[in-house]
């Protein structure tokens, strides 16, 4: 009777044990589900999105800036592209548009201010994006 008992309570551990795991996973699921976005995450799944449209062009522009050491010791410095520049530039139909990534708190700095000043002085399109379904709407 004792054994039973034994293997019965051990059964009944494990599946305390196993829906005890499930609710902490869907806690933990829920808890995440509720944090902000970072702006690596929505660039991403923006260049998702844009990669599978087959009508338009679009480069993701990543700011870099540093020193670097060369192999013979001697140093240098790289920039790959203009401080301000959009993060994500598109074509479509003729159009130019510059998208600047940014959480619900974010904002623009100066440059990226004045990049927009000058892109939409040159006939192009710029935007702040917030989320995916900004950049749907403006491309539409």
């Amino acid at each position: 009777m004792l054994k039973k008992q034994t293997k019965q309570n051990k059964h009944a551990q494990e599946k305390c044990d196993l829906e005890c795991k499930m609710y902490l996973d869907e806690s933990k699921r829920q808890e995440n589900a509720y944090k902000p976005a970072k702006e690596k995450e929505i660039q991403y799944t923006i260049t998702q999105y844009l990669e599978y449209q087959k009508n338009l062009y679009f480069i993701r522009t990543n700011s870099f800036a540093g020193a670097f050491m060369r192999r013979d010791g001697s140093s240098g410095y790289i920039k790959n592209n203009k401080a301000g520049c959009p993060d994500i530039i598109v074509l479509k139909d003729g159009r130019f548009i510059g998208l600047e990534v940014k959480t619900d708190k974010g904002k623009q700095s100066d440059l990226q201010k004045e990049a927009e000043e000058k892109i939409e002085r040159c006939g192009g399109e710029y935007y702040i994006v917030r989320n995916l379904e900004d950049v749907v709407e403006i491309l539409k």
